[in-house]
């Protein structure tokens, strides 16, 4: 639950950060970005996993002080099944969905 309230509000803090330039914008196909890529994962003594990850993403069209260009992704990873570990609960992989901002210049 506390893990909830916590991504809860740095969500809501991240789309808060981005949303005033973004009202203002009309959103365009020709930003969108989409990617992918395997993983492979070791760690001694608990063995070793081939994962996946995919995400998708959006370049805004405004910039910071005109040379600092924000982009918003979202994605989903998998770090593979390890094979000599052993959960108390029975998993023996991680996985998730998470979100990113990205300022380049």
């Amino acid at each position: 639950m506390k893990k909830n309230i916590i991504y809860s509000a740095l969500l809501i803090s991240v789309s808060q950060f981005v949303s005033l330039p973004v009202q203002a914008e009309e959103l365009s196909a020709d930003r969108l970005y989409l990617g992918g890529g395997f993983n492979f994962n070791d760690v001694s003594s608990r063995g070793s996993a081939t994962g996946f990850q995919f995400f998708g993403g959006y370049e805004f069209k405004f910039k910071w002080n005109d040379d600092i260009s924000t982009a918003l992704e979202v994605g989903y990873m998998d770090s593979g099944n390890f094979d000599h570990y052993k959960a108390p609960n029975g998993n023996k992989d991680a996985q998730g969905v998470w979100a990113a901002v990205l300022e380049s210049v």
